[in-house]
């Protein structure tokens, strides 16, 4: 009987060169660069920070960059054959998730000749499929990944007042992956932010609160209107408002309240769909759930400093609090660090809290 064996072979060269200066690392990722470097260069940069998605290889197509252009850097698309698929032609990219991608090109415009130029200026943004056709062109302020075949974004409408002024107010659309759009517009000012569910239909709503001084968080659902209590369109109460919250997952999110004590604590609790509290338990911090777990902090008399552990959907105890950093669980496996006096341990957990893979690093 012949036993066919596979090898290991190289498809792909894994040495891909991403320049991109510190205020657009700034501006694209929501990362600082002078922070990594510095952990990159003290050894403290964990094996976890996978943070540029584009990199990726996702649905055949990885971002790369043509470093011979006499115009700076520009972006492009290639393939697991290292083939250039789509030419670099933009100023940024995004990856491809669900065979569609963001991205932005740099436009020059001109006053004399179009009196709209803000209008493509600003909304520079475009959505393409997997073979750089465009699907919506210069059309978005603001994107978000696709999940489940439509995303939020948002489209800046510079609508001129009746003093001649122009409002820079902006709208909120959810579209799906032809640029339809299948809800809104919803108008919002600039700093507001509606991100996407991984359950779909109760979307976390960042509101611009009280004149850009601060700003609170609620929910909308999939009529485009507000979902918590007490609250129209036009009326946001304050019993539905946040101090922060996060994106509903497997019917559940958490908010960020004040819980009643002496100290008046903002710590996290647990909401079903209806905004009851399935739980009393309130939490320093939380993640969101995944493949039937929550990553939950113990709350401490010294506020995040508490350990990490994992609840189950019942909200019992999983995995006990023994973690100083955790990730939500993806397929079977979750990211988890124990940091001790002379040895710090990270790797990776199973579903019962044990590590399957780790490393250790001697404290400097």
């Amino acid at each position: 009987m012949d036993i066919l064996i596979k090898k290991n072979k190289l498809v792909i060269d894994t040495t891909n060169v991403y320049s991109i200066s510190k205020k657009a690392f700034l501006l694209y990722h929501n990362l600082d660069a002078d922070k990594l470097i510095k952990a990159y260069n003290k050894g403290e940069l964990s094996f976890t920070a996978s943070f540029l998605n584009e990199l990726l290889l996702i649905n055949d197509r990885f971002v790369y960059q043509d470093h011979q252009s006499c115009l700076g850097y520009k972006f492009g698309y290639k393939n697991s054959n290292n083939e250039i698929v789509i030419p670099a032609n933009y100023s940024y990219c995004r990856a491809f998730i669900e065979d569609v991608a963001f991205v932005k090109e740099a436009l020059k415009y001109d006053t004399q000749r179009d009196k709209d130029y803000l209008t493509p200026f600003i909304n520079s943004y475009s959505l393409i499929d997997k073979n750089g056709n465009y699907i919506s062109e210069r059309a978005f302020v603001w994107t978000q990944d696709f999940n489940g075949g439509k995303t939020w974004v948002k489209k800046a409408v510079l609508r001129k007042e009746e003093n001649g002024e122009i409002d820079t107010s902006t709208d909120f659309l959810q579209i799906d992956k032809t640029g339809k759009t299948i809800l809104g517009p919803i108008p919002t000012s600039p700093k507001s932010a509606i991100f996407n569910s991984r359950d779909n239909d109760l979307y976390l709503y960042l509101i611009d609160y009280f004149d850009s001084k601060y700003v609170a968080y609620t929910y909308i659902n999939n009529d485009g209107n507000l979902a918590t209590t007490n609250s129209t369109p036009d009326y946001i109460s304050f019993d539905s408002i946040f101090v922060d919250a996060t994106m509903f997952s497997q019917g559940y999110a958490a908010i960020r309240v004040f819980e009643n004590n002496e100290n008046k604590t903002p710590r996290w609790i647990f909401i079903d769909k209806k905004f009851n509290f399935p739980n009393e338990v309130f939490y320093d911090s939380v993640i969101y759930f995944s493949n039937d777990l929550c990553p939950v902090m113990k709350a401490s008399e010294l506020k995040g400093f508490g350990k990490w552990g994992f609840v189950d959907t019942s909200f019992k105890i999983a995995i006990d609090y023994k973690f100083d950093e955790v990730s939500v669980f993806r397929g079977a496996l979750a990211y988890a660090k124990i940091s001790g006096t002379v040895v710090d341990r990270e790797g990776y957990i199973n579903q019962k809290g044990e590590f399957i893979w780790s490393t250790e690093r001697k404290k400097k």
